[in-house]
């Protein structure tokens, strides 16, 4: 699925309290950068904390 979020600095917040597993310590998800054609610039993988 896709969320768009605020970015300021190196920082972003995105809502994911409706999606279960993302509510779950030690599972991942990625964060993608893309420019305003929708390109991908940068990925992330994270873990939830």
């Amino acid at each position: 699925f896709v969320r768009y979020g605020a970015v300021t600095g190196t920082d972003y917040k995105v809502y994911i309290y409706d999606v279960p597993s993302l509510r779950i310590a030690g599972n991942t998800f990625e964060v993608k950068a893309l420019d305003t054609a929708g390109n991908v610039l940068y990925t992330s993988t994270q873990t939830v904390q």
